[in-house]
């Protein structure tokens, strides 16, 4: 089969390393090329087979716009491609755009919950353009029912595992993780006012990321005298799963959580509040607590800190339901609905 995959990039991101892990577990099988519309170097590894495609890029937005699309649909038509992926909404307005009339399947793909904050433009443009995809992708239950309204050809597609082997029954200490962004979509104040509350539980609190909020975080943690280490962006996260008994996600929207399926693979206990991805992936197998709840979330650290049966049936649990998200799985399903 012969599959483009079109992203605005492939930076460090979330959307884009999905990208990348589907597009190099299927060159295996297939003749694999990914579009992507900057001159950057991609930061995830890609297989050697893989046709990397970067258009001209122009200095007027508008102009940059009306070539992508030019470009975009020469190449489809010249190529032929079996199927075209798409990923994240200002990208599918684009290649759905391109692809008008052509007899290529279109699959389009959403990362973000639904609800999630936008330009006022964004939600009248899926209604007006998303109807024109094959079939569309989403996150969880919640997107779905939101998504199947503007086209009845969506489909849930979780995001697959980064892990290449996990590493269940590793020793742990007393120690609970936030990784993430430092943006007001994560919500990563609420993680040091929770460790703030938690001052007396012998427990480090480290967070993991960067971003805008830094500086506010960096004072709001030193005003509070929260304890929390900073420690920003690290390319060897997987070093403090090992360690870390507890991973906590505090976001607002969130529309899958991609850590919260890293920490399955290190034995880490997932605290989460209920964003869309997070009910979707945490069953019997983490604890779900609601929005801006600081002492909800300090009782749920402390229960699991203290409790170690229950920790250990949460790890258990989390176990059995760890395959369902591999890359061989997810990958196979994405087949199955390009087919």
């Amino acid at each position: 089969m012969k599959i483009l995959f079109v992203i605005t990039s492939l930076q460090n991101g979330g959307a884009e390393r999905v990208c990348v892990t589907l597009a190099n577990h299927l060159s295996k099988n297939n003749d694999v090329s990914i579009l992507k519309h900057d001159k950057n170097e991609p930061f995830y590894k890609l297989n050697s087979n893989i046709k990397l495609i970067n258009p001209h890029v122009f200095k007027s937005a508008f102009m940059r716009r009306i070539k992508k699309i030019s470009d975009l649909r020469s190449l489809i038509k010249r190529e032929k491609y079996d199927v075209v992926v798409s990923f994240m909404d200002s990208t599918n307005f684009l290649v759905i755009l391109a692809m008008l009339g052509l007899k290529t399947k279109l699959i389009i793909s959403e990362h973000t919950s639904y609800n999630a904050p936008k330009p006022f433009w964004v939600k009248p443009l899926k209604w007006l353009l998303y109807p024109f995809a094959n079939a569309l992708s989403v996150l969880s239950k919640v997107d779905l029912n939101y998504y199947k309204k503007i086209n009845k050809n969506t489909i849930i597609m979780h995001n697959p595992s980064f892990v290449n082997q996990c590493e269940w029954g590793t020793d742990k200490q007393n120690l609970v993780l936030f990784v993430g962004r430092l943006t007001s979509v994560k919500n990563p104040q609420m993680f040091i006012h929770v460790a703030n509350e938690l001052k007396a539980l012998n427990a480090e609190f480290v967070m993991i990321g960067d971003g805008v909020m830094k500086d506010e975080l960096v004072a709001l943690n030193q005003s509070l005298n929260a304890g929390v280490k900073m420690i920003g962006s690290v390319a060897d996260v997987s070093s403090w799963y090992k360690r870390a008994k507890i991973l906590v996600s505090t976001s607002n929207f969130e529309g899958f959580g991609n850590t919260l399926i890293e920490a399955m693979a290190f034995d880490c206990v997932r605290i989460s509040t209920k964003t869309s991805g997070a009910c979707e992936i945490i069953d019997n197998d983490g604890i779900l607590i609601d929005f801006n709840d600081v002492k909800q979330m300090s009782e749920a650290i402390k229960m699991v800190l203290n409790d170690d049966v229950k920790r250990q049936n949460l790890l258990k649990n989390a176990r059995k339901n760890y395959d369902k998200f591999s890359t061989e799985n997810i990958a196979k399903k994405w087949l199955e609905i390009m087919k």
